[in-house]
């Protein structure tokens, strides 16, 4: 899932939640925990604009 989708999936902090859930499940599946890194980094971000900056 790519960060454009993540961003237009929807604003409200759950859906974004599921979709970064979702997408390290996926990476860690695959073994491919290098990809799973960035998306930890959005559950830790509480502020929309820490959210933000790193989407962008």
């Amino acid at each position: 899932m790519g960060k454009r989708a993540i961003a237009e999936f929807g604003r409200r902090s759950d859906r974004l939640l599921i979709c970064v859930l979702i997408d390290v499940v996926a990476s860690h599946n695959t073994l491919n925990l290098e990809l799973a890194k960035p998306n930890i980094l959005l559950l830790l971000a509480s502020d929309r604009s820490l959210l933000q900056q790193h989407i962008s």
